[in-house]
């Protein structure tokens, strides 16, 4: 489309292309059945407010965006409780008191190293546990993927704002969508989708400069709710508001940026930024 309005373009990535051609084919002021638009026009076809309920058409976009792998700070440890430090407190004593008769009686190792493993045993389990090591987080020499253990995304206003449609619009519809930015891209999958890197066991998947990240249900429903504030941004064109536009603008200001969302128990983290901190 060559001579598109800000809003038509819009239009067309949260709807259908079809739709915004159809509407300039039937306003001879946009462009007529022709499609020969006036480069200088300020005004906008007739377009449809939201696009329609269900699966949507667009399956990618070309965007300014950017990731990089994450890793969540660990929680602090909650404090011990007075009961476990009063065991440590007499294992110790109890492990200071057998050293004490080995030294008397070597005789004896063997039973009190048996005692002692059992009593710190049942120490350990009650302390934090340290995490396993991430199963598949390598880089294949045949296909080049590494699985990441979690994921910074990095996006612009305009790229932002398209994400509740990825995610309502797609991913919940068992699809996909890909942000394609000069350097890199970013594809967003619901599980199932055939031919994916990423898997529910290793869901953050990259090959090289392309990002899959595979979002199951449960997570797709809250990121939904959260992502829902990112629709007001980049709204704001040229073209002279209706009452209706500007009630609406009121209601729904666009939030203020930088902007992040995050999701650590999923290791996902989403920060949106003005244009110049992108570049």
């Amino acid at each position: 489309m060559v001579g598109c309005t800000s809003r038509e373009l819009r239009a067309a990535q949260r709807g259908s292309g079809f739709d915004v051609l159809n509407a300039l084919a039937e306003d001879t002021r946009c462009g007529g059945r022709y499609l020969v638009t006036d480069m200088s026009r300020r005004r906008s076809a007739r377009l449809r407010a939201a696009p329609p309920p269900g699966p949507q058409p667009l399956a990618g976009v070309s965007a300014l965006t950017a990731w990089t792998e994450w890793h969540p700070s660990p929680s602090p440890q909650p404090p011990l409780s007075p009961q476990l430090e009063e065991q440590i407190k007499e294992t110790l004593q109890r492990g200071l008191s057998c050293m004490s008769s080995l030294q008397r009686d070597p005789a004896d190792l063997q039973g009190h190293m048996s005692t002692d493993s059992f009593q710190m045993s049942s120490i350990e389990r009650a302390l934090p546990e340290i995490p396993e090591l991430m199963q598949g987080s390598w880089r294949g020499a045949e296909d080049e993927v590494v699985y990441l253990s979690g994921v910074h995304v990095l996006m612009n206003a305009e790229s932002a704002a398209l994400l509740p449609l990825a995610i309502n619009g797609r991913v919940l519809h068992g699809r996909h969508f890909t942000y394609r930015s000069w350097n890199c891209a970013i594809t967003l999958l619901a599980p199932g989708v055939a031919g994916a890197l990423a898997s529910p066991g290793r869901p953050y998947a990259a090959a090289r400069d392309w990002l899959q990240i595979l979002i199951p249900l449960d997570l797709a429903k809250d990121m939904s709710e959260k992502l829902s504030v990112l629709q007001h941004l980049d709204s704001k064109d040229s073209e002279s508001e209706s009452e209706e536009e500007k009630t609406e603008r009121e209601r729904h200001p666009p939030p203020a940026l930088p902007l992040t969302l995050a999701w650590p128990e999923r290791r996902i983290k989403i920060t949106v930024v003005p244009d110049d901190q992108m570049l």
